[in-house]
C-alpha cells in the first residue's frame, strides 16, 4: 500500500459532484407552494413517489455495477488507476464535470420530452458512475477496497433511517432549506481549497460534509412527499442520487482518515 498522500489523492478529486450539487438551483429555495400533496390526488402522489424511487434505484444499480467493474475487472481497473493518478487528473476531473452538469440540466429541464429526458438521465448517471469508479479503482489498487464496501453499507443504512424518519415524522422540514443553502457554498469553497491548495480541515471537513448531506436527504425526502409537482420526478431522483453519492464520499473519507490514524500515517 502506498503512502498517505497517494491514498488521499483519489478522494480529493471527487469534488466535482459536490460542485454539481451547488449549481443545482432547486437547493437554494423551497418552492412557494409549500404543500402540493393536498392539491394532487393521493394516487398521483403515490405514483410520483414510486417513479422517483424507481428511477433512483436504477441509477444506483448502474453506479454500483460500473464501480464494481472498475474494482474487479483488472484491465479496466488499470486504465482507471492510470487516469486517477496521472499528474493532470484534477484538470481532467474538472473538464469531466462539464458534460456531466449539462446532462443533468437537460434531464431536469426536459422532464416532459420523452425519450430525451431518459437519454439525458442515462448519460448523466453513466458519467457520474465513471467518476466514482475512478475512486473505487484507486482504493482497490491500494489494497483498501474494503473501505468502499463499508462506506456503501453505512450510507445505505443512514439513507434508509433518514428517509423513514422524514416520511414517518409528519413534520415540515422547510426550515432546513435556508441553513442547507447557506452551508453548501461554504463546503464547496472549502473542498475546492483543499483539493487545489492543500488547505486543512483534515477530519472536520468530511464530518461536516456527511452531516450536511444527511440533512439534505431528510429535506429532499420531505420535498418529494410534499412539495414537488408530479412532473418533477427527474429532478427529485437526481437530487436524492446526488445526496447519496456525496454522503458516501464523505463517509469514505472519514473511514480513510481513521485507517491512516490507525496505521500511524495521520500527517
Amino acid at each position: 500500500m502506498s503512502g498517505s498522500g497517494d491514498l488521499e489523492r483519489p478522494f480529493l478529486r471527487r469534488q466535482s459532484s459536490v460542485q454539481l450539487r451547488q449549481q443545482h438551483k432547486s437547493h437554494w429555495r423551497v418552492p412557494s407552494k409549500a404543500r402540493l400533496g393536498g392539491v394532487d390526488r393521493a394516487s398521483e402522489r403515490a405514483g410520483f413517489v414510486r417513479k422517483v424511487y424507481g428511477i433512483l434505484a436504477s441509477q444506483l444499480l448502474v453506479t454500483c455495477a460500473v464501480c464494481a467493474a472498475g474494482m474487479y475487472v483488472s484491465p479496466l481497473r488499470q486504465v482507471l488507476v492510470c487516469i486517477a493518478f496521472m499528474p493532470s487528473s484534477r484538470w481532467f476531473q474538472a473538464a469531466w464535470a462539464v458534460p456531466t452538469f449539462v446532462a443533468m440540466l437537460v434531464a431536469e429541464r426536459s422532464k416532459t420530452s420523452y425519450p430525451c429526458n431518459y437519454v439525458a438521465l442515462s448519460v448523466f448517471t453513466l458519467l457520474m458512475s465513471f467518476n466514482l469508479a475512478l475512486l473505487c479503482a484507486g482504493f482497490y489498487e491500494c489494497g483498501i477496497g474494503v473501505l468502499i464496501l463499508i462506506a456503501a453499507g453505512v450510507t445505505a443504512v443512514l439513507f434508509g433511517l433518514l428517509s423513514a424518519y422524514a416520511i414517518a415524522s409528519g413534520r415540515s422540514f422547510s426550515c432546513m432549506g435556508a441553513y442547507l443553502s447557506a452551508a453548501l457554498p461554504l463546503l464547496c469553497a472549502w473542498g475546492f481549497a483543499r483539493c487545489f491548495f492543500g488547505i486543512g480541515g483534515w477530519v472536520l471537513y468530511p464530518v461536516l460534509g456527511a452531516l450536511m448531506f444527511c440533512g439534505y436527504i431528510v429535506f429532499d425526502t420531505w420535498r418529494i412527499m410534499e412539495v414537488f409537482g408530479c412532473d418533477d420526478y427527474m429532478a427529485a431522483a437526481i437530487e436524492l442520487y446526488m445526496d447519496i453519492l456525496n454522503l458516501f464520499l464523505h463517509i469514505l473519507e472519514i473511514l480513510l482518515k481513521i485507517l491512516l490514524i490507525l496505521i500511524g500515517k495521520d500527517n
